[in-house]
């Protein structure tokens, strides 16, 4: 009896070892994985300026979205960005047009007469009559609306096309 009770005891001694090493080993990752992204996330976007991270990624950036730019805009340019500058602009509450530099693939300087050229008046006056069209169906179906209405005004609305 006494050799049953020690072997069951020295089980469980060593299946508490074993947790404990796991549970130890499991908690360092933990810690060693919490410190390396509070060291590469909140800290680079505190101080963007001051980040080794920023400063190893910005030419992988700018040769990447010059790449992208070039195939996109079908130039020839170098796109120089700086990801410190646009976290700290983009704190500051900086469109996201000079930040991307997207004038590179549309330049809405150069943007004149947009509502002939897309022809934007006559979709917005076709939304208008659809939509009166249909505000006025419904009127005349407020009184007795009921779940065959309900879905008739639905499928209505779906089919406006903008």
């Amino acid at each position: 009896m006494a050799s049953t009770c020690s072997g069951i005891m020295f089980f469980a001694n060593a299946i508490f070892f074993l947790l404990a090493i796991f549970l130890f080993i499991l908690c360092t990752a933990f810690f060693a994985v919490g410190a390396l992204g509070e060291k590469a996330l909140c800290k680079t976007m505190e101080n963007p300026g001051d980040s080794e991270i920023v400063n190893f990624v910005n030419p992988l950036l700018s040769s990447e979205m010059t790449n992208i730019y070039n195939s996109i805009a079908d130039g020839d340019f170098k796109v120089d960005f700086d990801l410190a500058k646009i976290i700290s602009d983009i704190h500051s509450n900086t469109a996201i047009y000079p930040l991307l530099q997207l004038h590179y693939i549309f330049d809405i300087e150069n943007l004149t007469d947009w509502r002939e050229t897309y022809k934007i008046d006559p979709l917005i006056e076709d939304a208008r009559t659809q939509i009166n069209t249909f505000m006025e169906e419904l009127l005349t179906i407020k009184d007795n609306l009921n779940e065959e209405n309900i879905t008739f005004a639905a499928g209505e609305i779906d089919k406006i096309e903008l």
